[in-house]
């Protein structure tokens, strides 16, 4: 899994909005009057999940080529400082890299890598 920071999300306050709707405006549901178009943050996060878990072990010091839930492929270069990680945008087609932020979180059912960047 490859998801943005919260300072990621931060640089790019119009495209949090559209994303986010209601919650950005309020911080909560209450007082809203309409929900965001959930297919753009559906896609957004599929683009972001690959199957699978994937460790450090088989990341670090590697190059590695997954496939997103989406079906695009992301590219995880840990063989290089910063650990860079390259896809191309299922919105504008424009490839992009984000470096990993920190350490990654190994959870139950996933290995999270956090990234500097979002998918404009």
């Amino acid at each position: 899994m490859f998801p943005a920071s919260d300072a990621a999300f931060a640089k790019y306050p119009a495209i949090t909005k559209d994303l986010l709707g209601y919650l950005y405006e309020t911080g909560t549901r209450n007082g809203a009057t309409a929900f965001p178009d959930s297919s753009k943050i559906v896609k957004l996060v599929r683009s972001h999940v690959v199957a699978g878990k994937h460790f450090p072990s088989e990341m670090m010091g590697n190059k590695v080529t997954v496939t997103s839930v989406a079906g695009t492929p992301i590219t995880f270069d840990g063989t290089r400082r910063p650990v860079t990680v390259s896809w191309t945008s299922i919105d504008t087609g424009q490839a992009m890299t984000a470096t990993l932020v920190g350490q990654p979180i190994i959870a139950t059912n996933a290995v999270i890598y956090v990234l500097d960047d979002i998918d404009v």
